[in-house]
């Protein structure tokens, strides 16, 4: 498992954070950056999304591993998220996102099905591009 827990340090200043192919990852210390815009979990395996539910100005998440509604309820309701990226194949269940206006949702990865796409608000729209690895 990859550590990450000195990014508490630049708590009122960081505003992006990039994470990418670091294996098994404990987010916990994110929830530590207030500031923070974008984030992206390449290539990074993750378990539990709770520590993002608090950062209020989170406007675009890049995961690799969150695929299923239950996983993804606690950055359902994040006010500024606009954009969140799928990078890798496998079914992605945006049921948690059901009634989300405004959003954008990008999957890529070969062979992946979007399941919930019809439940999002007005505004919203999935992009999809198969890749192949």
């Amino acid at each position: 498992m990859s550590n990450i827990d000195s990014v508490g340090r630049w708590a009122d200043s960081l505003e992006y954070l990039s994470v990418w192919n670091c294996g098994t990852v404990d987010i916990g210390p994110v929830a530590a950056l207030g500031r923070l815009v974008e984030l992206v979990l390449g290539h990074t395996t993750v378990f539990d999304l709770r520590p993002l539910a608090g950062l209020p100005l989170l406007e675009r998440l890049t995961i690799s591993s969150a695929r299923d509604a239950r996983t993804l309820a606690p950055i359902a309701g994040l006010p500024s998220l606009r954009e969140i990226s799928f990078t890798e194949g496998s079914p992605v269940n945006l049921a948690a996102f059901a009634g989300r206006r405004g959003l954008r949702v990008a999957v890529e990865g070969r062979l992946t099905k979007v399941i919930g796409a019809e439940l999002l608000g007005e505004g919203s729209v999935v992009v999809t591009a198969t890749t192949d690895r």
